[in-house]
């Protein structure tokens, strides 16, 4: 009689249920929970269970994972990276989470993963060549910013002082505020994009749609030898709904700067804002806004010490692309449009 070995019965079914274990398993992994705290002191209750290493939480989460951080302040020595697609990382509450680059490291590095999602943290003291905070380079990326701070992050090389985005999708912000941000690079050959955001790659211009609502921008800069957008540069459609944004500028060392604080490569949209100098045109540049093309409508918006708009324009047409601009019957900054 035939006896059961390995290609029998009996291991059929247990390799079945090893089978059954793993996808169970990996299923779990992805789509998880995890928390971090800031120091082992914190590891009580809810939060007995949580990581100290933040990487290693990250990894933990797999795709769609989230990434809860406990109250407290993270001082960081490394960039947290993330590990796969649609990962979240929230705070426990606003404000009571920041994560600081001590200025000597990017906060967070997203690399070629797709859509994060950024939820009730704070970004202090990022510094990096581009995206002091957050860096991303997944094609088409649509990351999602609610409730986030980003105050005095750096780009010492060109792009990004908080957020540099290389290959835009659609990004979207939420009652976020950027403080104190910059680009500063001031070697003469290097071009400054954006003391705040910058997304990057015109080839995507028409793809690239960014929103930002209820969002604060103040102070932000860009220093360098060609210069674009002291608070934002994007080379899509944009569109600013309830936004503050208050002194913010780029000034340049070799040529005059383009949008003391946008430059929108498309459609620029700006509803409900409150805008005030008295810096924003970059002194001798072209523009409070630079827009490349498209059409800009500024409706039901604040406007407060405008004295840094010249000769050059509120608003920039720039290379002349016919752009179509509704001013909301403001006649003084509609005679401040011109075409580059």
């Amino acid at each position: 009689m035939r006896q059961a070995g390995p290609e029998g019965g009996n291991f059929k079914k247990m390799n079945g249920k090893l089978l059954l274990a793993f996808l169970f398993a990996a299923a779990s992994a992805s789509g998880a929970v995890v928390r971090v705290v800031s120091t082992a002191a914190d590891k009580t209750g809810a939060w007995e269970s949580a990581y100290l290493n933040i990487n290693e939480a990250v990894t933990a989460a797999g795709v769609d994972g989230t990434i809860i951080f406990k109250n407290g302040t993270y001082n960081l020595t490394e960039s947290i990276t993330l590990t796969a697609d649609n990962q979240t990382l929230k705070g426990e509450t606003r404000m009571g989470v920041v994560l600081n680059g001590q200025n000597s490291v990017r906060i967070v590095n997203a690399g070629t993963f797709k859509t994060p999602n950024f939820k009730s943290l704070t970004f202090r003291n990022g510094r990096a060549t581009a995206g002091g905070a957050i860096y991303l380079n997944a094609a088409g990326t649509a990351p999602v910013f609610d409730d986030c701070d980003f105050f005095d992050n750096t780009a010492t090389d060109g792009r990004g002082g908080a957020i540099f985005c290389n290959e835009p999708g659609n990004g979207t912000y939420t009652s976020c505020r950027f403080f104190n941000n910059k680009v500063d690079a001031p070697q003469s050959q290097r071009n400054g994009l954006g003391g705040a955001i910058s997304h990057y790659n015109y080839a995507r211009r028409e793809s690239t749609r960014s929103t930002y609502t209820d969002c604060v921008f103040s102070n932000n800069s860009v220093c360098a030898g060609y210069t674009e957008g002291g608070a934002v540069n994007t080379p899509g459609h944009a569109t600013f709904t309830r936004c503050t944004l208050i002194d913010n500028k780029a000034t340049t060392l070799n040529s005059s700067p383009f949008g003391g604080v946008l430059r929108v490569g498309k459609d620029l949209v700006i509803d409900s804002c409150t805008i005030s100098g008295p810096n924003m045109a970059g002194s001798s540049g072209y523009g409070s806004f630079t827009v490349c093309s498209g059409t800009t409508v500024i409706t039901n918006c604040t406007f407060r010490n405008i004295v840094g708009a010249n000769a050059n324009g509120f608003i920039l047409d720039q290379g002349g692309h016919n752009v179509t601009v509704t001013l909301d019957g403001d006649s003084a900054l509609s005679r401040q449009v011109s075409k580059g």
